[in-house]
């Protein structure tokens, strides 16, 4: 994750592995807001969710604290000739308390994967959501018209 930028310090700070930042809110619910709109504009997206833990403080007041993750969702990518998906739903399991769902866009054949029961590799905290996409299908199908 890049570095947030910092604000006119309010009584709150923002912390993760990269360190603290003071954040301009003066409750904690608008701190908590900020401090999950700093790590969403700084964080490197890649082909699959993955999720950053937080920690959200008053140094004042131990009891005045908010700690969870964000989910940082790929970018979906462009569909062919500027056109908008058109999903239909290729797969549906069960995934451990959840369902993976997979759906296929019949202009390009991009598979968007939905795992409503994922985990977080770093912890393997269960029960998160995610989203993958592959271009397999895409890749096959051209393949095939090419060949």
């Amino acid at each position: 994750m890049g570095t947030p930028t910092p604000s006119t310090a309010g009584k709150y700070e923002f912390c993760d592995e990269g360190g603290q930042w003071p954040l301009k809110g003066l409750n904690l619910d608008d701190a908590w807001d900020e401090a999950v709109d700093a790590v969403l504009e700084t964080s490197a997206h890649t082909d699959e969710t993955y999720w950053i833990k937080i920690h959200v403080r008053n140094p004042d007041d131990d009891d005045d604290a908010k700690e969870g993750k964000v989910a940082i969702d790929p970018i979906e990518p462009r569909c062919t000739d500027d056109r908008e998906h058109k999903w239909d739903q290729v797969g549906l399991q069960g995934s451990g308390g959840g369902v993976l769902e997979t759906g296929r866009c019949v202009h390009c054949r991009l598979e968007a994967i939905t795992n409503t029961w994922a985990y977080d590799r770093t912890d393997g905290e269960e029960g998160m959501h995610s989203v993958r996409y592959s271009t397999d299908a895409r890749e096959a199908y051209e393949a095939r018209e090419l060949g």
